[in-house]
């Protein structure tokens, strides 16, 4: 299962409060923002309520607390460190961050992330 946040451009608000927590640093622009868990068939199987675009995926994820079977392999992004502590019980996979000043080589995580991309992105015939 693949889970992962999805932003979607919206109205900046008038209010200057509530626009603040639209604005999403990532895209650089007022954003809505959802959490979907995806199978590798690309059916999204869950979404998660609206929330701002200033929330992060990895916040959204603990707050909508899932119950996944332990049984489940979930491919998450960058986006979602601290998961394999914050819920072992988990079978979590999440690719290596790339050391400042490096290359990323090491135990085959340039082939990890192919294999991730590839999985996640490609086109269904």
């Amino acid at each position: 299962m693949f889970i992962d946040g999805t932003e979607r451009p919206t109205q900046r608000a008038s209010d200057y409060n509530l626009q603040k927590d639209y604005y999403s640093g990532k895209k650089k622009r007022h954003t809505l923002k959802n959490l979907t868990f995806s199978n590798s068939c690309h059916k999204i199987l869950v979404l998660s309520n609206t929330q701002p675009g200033k929330n992060h995926d990895y916040t959204l994820f603990k707050e909508l607390n899932p119950q996944i079977p332990s049984n489940v392999m979930n491919w998450v992004d960058l986006g979602f460190q601290g998961i394999e502590t914050d819920f072992p019980s988990l079978e979590v996979i999440i690719p290596k961050k790339k050391p400042r000043g490096k290359e990323l080589t090491s135990g085959g995580d340039c082939e990890f992330l192919i294999q991730y991309n590839i999985l996640k992105y490609e086109k269904k015939s």
